[in-house]
């Protein structure tokens, strides 16, 4: 409606200016024929003096003819010289016409024709005149002296006048007056050309400029008039509520919608303070007083305002919530009003509430979901990163929001592989890959790799990506601990059923011996054959028992019994110390408590012997040897370390050297048969086999731990001997819950594996967790981090710094953040090397670690 109003004002603009130019012209017109019609005047003014003047010259020649015989015929002297008078000023005055009629006449233009006249043929016109008035004043000079009446020089005056001058000058009246006509002629043509020019300047302004405006300017008062009809039907077809106000806050207009919703007549409302009428009571109930009311503010200041989670109040005195809104009306830069524009939200507010519901349990699911859940939209940008995908990936929703998926959770080998994949979706192409379990591996912030089993949907409609994702390093450790098991039962059972065929071949070979031997004393090189066959045959039937024992066929090994291991140990103290070398010193560390463990004692023995032996080959150059025991109590969150233990209670022994170490590419072979790394004829490759092949037999497990370089430790978990539930059950396991806190830790560990079990044990307890797989990353984040009160650390670990110069360096730089250690070589081991502070062994449970963290944060306490 504006743009009508504007357009209108240029049409009259337009319109003014027009008829001022046409008007213009008319004056210039008028004007014109003014300065024309005095011209002509003029023209013709001078055109009849001369005619006159032209006239009179006949006349002067004529009358010059007269005075001249008058003058010849006086009679006296006076009377003489009186015509001699009247011929001279008869002679001037033609001297004087002539002279002005050949001046105006060249002055106005003397036309070929009048050129002619004057001074064409031979003599001309002006020269007869001029030569006529010479003689007419010479006569006059001479007073009429010797003229007679017949006197030849009158009839030549008279001859000249009658012949020549009248003639010509006759001639020259015609002519002016032909002139004189045409230039009437002429004038007329002008006038009426004017007339026509105006009467078509009228035409034009009437036709082509007043008559197109005038309809112009309808058309735009017609458009203006629909626009305003068609804005008050916008008004009142409107679902929100429209209120007009004036500078005093009172109504000057109220759509339909307003109407209806406040239940007032708009005419009840005309002229009443909308304040006083609808705003006057806060939800609560309490006054809402006008001076605090937004809408009086955009009255004072003309501040517009926008407002949710008021209400109004109806006619009726119910009340509902609203989301109002008021903008100045300014005119000239003058406020004079406002408009108020509002809608109910009643429905609004219930969606609202549902949908605030409904996200609290998309929330709670996706916070509870053990799985992690990743959206990404088809950029790639990461949406939505849930508390689970925060634990798998070690990276903190904040971070990964906005992030591109590949560079954030898949390793680089895969990522343009993932980018293609998904560009080709997102331009409309199948994929293979959605819908369908797949695994694949993710990448873990600190730089791993991590084993996954995903599930991708597409959200077509939405243009979003969500993944499932669960991490299956557990599942995936499982399975590597079941084929580990699977093959050792496999090679078991057939080394056993060799070993007894070869019994059997061994019992006929040896019994042949024996009998041969009798027959042949008194000979003493058959004696001697005899001999070395039964040493070889006994040798063979101890290697065959090696073998049954390993594949659990060995009668020998069912004669179980309660056996106290610290006893046992100690027994065989003396003689594992002969059996070493001088170089090595062996150590024992018995806790005073140890349970007592349903096993076959003299495997027992065997078992512990070889593990010594194999302590003391990795030894050449001498070391320690550590032998220990302890009560251990195996939960379940422990089976996440190592998935082939079984909860319950144990009794541990832990044997411990400083040798050469294992290295870790063959840590899953050293418990076959046969597999040694020793020289040829140093060792069978069956003391390994022989102490696994006793643990399964005992119920429990044997573990392997060792760093190249620095040493090894073997842990057999024996089951404690029970009288009442049966061994190694859950139900002999304490219901006392872990302690808890919510300190930060930070954890360091050269496993990654290892690390994210103990950040999930820690976080599930309650802690903050931070962790890293380098030594140096570490000090780095414990320089910039002060708030760290607990640093949990590996003690071996590559890059030359290991867990003892980690915490060394954290004291140098003043940190006040307690230490806990953990190693796989027994704490009695590592402590003897230098101790800095605490030392849990691996592998631990969640109980263990639970218990170690809050001893080691409440010493931490007590010394500040």
């Amino acid at each position: 409606m504006p743009e009508t109003r504007y357009r209108a004002q240029d049409l009259l603009v337009g319109l003014y200016r027009r008829q001022a130019a046409v008007i213009g012209a008319l004056l210039l017109l008028t004007l014109a024929g003014y300065q024309s019609q005095d011209w002509l005047i003029s023209h013709m003014s001078d055109d009849g003096a001369l005619i006159n003047v032209a006239g009179r010259q006949r006349m002067l020649s004529q009358r010059s003819v007269a005075i001249a015989h008058q003058m010849a015929a006086a009679s006296s002297p006076d009377e003489r010289t009186m015509f001699a008078d009247l011929l001279a000023q008869a002679g001037s005055e033609m001297g004087a016409g002539h002279a002005r009629l050949i001046g105006e006449s060249r002055a106005r233009g003397m036309s070929a024709e009048m050129e002619q006249l004057y001074f064409g043929g031979a003599p001309s016109l002006d020269a007869e005149v001029t030569d006529f008035v010479a003689d007419v004043r010479r006569l006059a000079a001479s007073d009429g002296l010797g003229i007679g009446q017949s006197s030849p020089r009158l009839r030549a005056l008279a001859d000249k006048s009658r012949l020549t001058l009248l003639p010509g000058l006759e001639r020259l009246v015609v002519r002016y007056q032909d002139e004189s006509r045409q230039n009437v002629a002429r004038l007329r043509q002008g006038f009426t050309l004017g007339l026509y020019l105006v009467i078509a300047v009228l035409g034009l302004s009437w036709f082509g400029v007043f008559r197109p405006m005038a309809r112009r300017l309808r058309e735009e008062f017609a458009a203006h008039q629909a626009a305003v009809e068609h804005n008050h039907l916008i008004l009142e077809s409107m679902g929100e509520g429209i209120i007009g106000l004036d500078r005093n806050g009172a109504v000057t207009f109220a759509n339909p919608a307003a109407s209806s919703m406040l239940g007032f007549a708009p005419w009840e409302m005309l002229g009443r303070s909308l304040h006083q009428l609808i705003h006057h009571t806060r939800p609560d109930g309490s006054e809402y007083p006008s001076r605090e009311c937004p809408l009086a503010r955009t009255l004072a200041t003309g501040e517009d305002c926008s407002v949710e989670g008021e209400w109004f109040w109806r006619r009726d005195g119910s009340s509902f919530p609203v989301h109002y809104g008021s903008t100045a009306i300014v005119k000239e830069g003058a406020l004079i009003g406002a408009v108020v524009t509002f809608r109910d939200l009643s429905d609004v507010t219930a969606t609202r509430r549902a949908l605030e519901a409904s996200e609290q349990i998309k929330s709670s699911i996706l916070d509870a979901a053990l799985d992690a859940i990743v959206t990404i939209d088809r950029s790639g940008m990461v949406v939505e990163f849930n508390p689970a995908a925060e634990r798998i990936f070690g990276r903190r929703a904040t971070d990964a929001l906005g992030m591109e998926v590949s560079d954030l959770i898949i390793p680089e080998a895969h990522r343009e592989a993932h980018r293609r994949g998904l560009a080709r979706v997102a331009a409309g192409h199948g994929s293979t890959v959605l819908g369908k379990r797949l695994e694949m591996s993710g990448l873990h912030a600190d730089g791993h790799e991590i084993p996954l089993e995903l599930t991708i949907t597409h959200l077509s409609d939405h243009g979003l990506f969500t993944a499932f994702i669960r991490d299956i390093s557990e599942q995936k450790q499982t399975e590597a601990a079941l084929r580990r098991s699977q093959k050792m039962e496999a090679v078991g059972q057939l080394t056993g059923g060799i070993a007894h065929d070869f019994n059997n071949l061994l019992g006929i070979i040896t019994g042949n011996l024996e009998l041969l031997e009798r027959a042949v004393q008194g000979n003493e090189a058959g004696q001697r054959r005899v001999d070395t066959a039964l040493r070889s045959a006994r040798r063979g039937a101890d290697l065959t028992r090696r073998l049954l024992s390993f594949s659990r066929q060995d009668p020998k090994a069912q004669g179980k019994s309660l056996t106290d291991l610290n006893e046992a140990v100690s027994g065989m103290q003396e003689m594992i110390q002969r059996s070493l070398t001088r170089m090595v010193e062996v150590r024992t560390r018995l806790t005073p408590d140890a349970w007592p463990a349903d096993i076959n004692r003299s495997e027992f023995e065997d078992c512990l012997l070889n593990l010594c032996l194999n302590a003391r080959d990795a030894m050449p150059k001498g070391g320690l040897l550590t032998i220990e025991t302890a009560n251990m109590e195996i939960d379940a969150e422990f089976r996440r370390a190592d998935p082939n233990m079984t909860p319950g209670r144990y009794v541990l022994v832990s044997i411990s050297d400083t040798g050469t170490g294992i290295p870790k590419d063959i840590l899953d072979r050293i418990f076959e048969p046969f597999f040694t790394t020793k020289e040829r004829g140093k060792g069978t490759g069956l003391g390994l086999s022989m102490a696994y092949g006793f643990a399964k037999r005992s119920g429990g497990h044997i573990r392997v731990y060792s760093e190249p370089g620095i040493g090894t430790t073997f842990r057999l978990y024996l089951p404690k001997a029970s009288t009442g539930a049966a061994i190694g059950t859950s139900a002999d396991l304490p219901a006392e819950a872990p302690p808890t806190g919510s300190e930060h830790i930070l954890i360091v560990d050269d496993e990654p594996h290892l690390a994210e079990i103990a950040g999930e044990f820690l976080t599930e307890l309650g802690y903050r967790v931070t962790i890293r797989t380098h030594a140096a990353e570490a000090l780095a984040l414990l320089r910039d981090d002060p708030d760290i009160q607990l640093l949990f650390t590996d003690v071996v670990m590559p890059d030359g710094l290991d867990g003892y110069g980690l915490e060394r360096s954290a004291r140098e730089m003043g940190h006040g953040c307690a230490v806990l250690l953990t190693s796989g070589f027994t704490g009695y081991a590592v402590e003897h090397k230098d101790r800095h502070g605490e030392i849990l062994s691996k592998p631990y449970g969640k109980t263990d670690l639970a218990r170690a963290v809050r001893k080691a944060l409440d010493e931490r306490e007590r010394k500040t």
